[in-house]
């Protein structure tokens, strides 16, 4: 199962949308590049390689689509990745201590603890007087 997509037909807004943050996105890695180096030569080329691509994109989205799918192939591996990281990180920081810190406590939320001198673990509730609650849930 994919949790990140790839849309192998982007729509024209989607395209024009790619186009528009990729001046942004090329600009501040130019920006970042530069930062570290005296050649301008690469953030030089970096910028100019945005523009021109997200110019393209937005004056004639249909003309980058194969850069738009190439790009969401290169990136999707990485997606996957941060992702699936985020998703263990909340699990085992947040879920975790969460039900250590009941079991430790000893709270049976679920009421899933047998007990052996029982003759049945059916819970009975009461039932509503009236059928129209069950139309009226909460």
């Amino acid at each position: 199962m994919a949790i990140v997509d790839i849309n192998w037909k982007p729509n024209r807004k989607e395209l024009r949308w790619f186009g528009g943050l990729l001046i942004v996105f090329c600009g501040v890695i130019a920006w970042v590049v530069s930062r570290g180096r005296d050649d301008s030569t690469l953030p030089i080329a970096i910028a100019a390689t945005g523009l021109v691509v997200g110019v393209t994109g937005l004056l004639r989205p249909e003309l980058i689509r194969y850069v738009y799918v190439a790009w969401m192939v290169a990136v999707s591996p990485i997606a996957f990745v941060v992702s699936n990281l985020i998703v263990a990180v909340v699990f085992y920081l947040v879920v975790t201590p969460i039900g250590l810190a009941m079991k430790f406590a000893r709270r049976d939320v679920l009421k899933l603890e047998l007990r052996r001198d029982a003759d049945s673990h059916w819970v009975k509730k009461k039932m509503p007087k009236d059928a129209r609650r069950y139309f009226r849930q909460y």
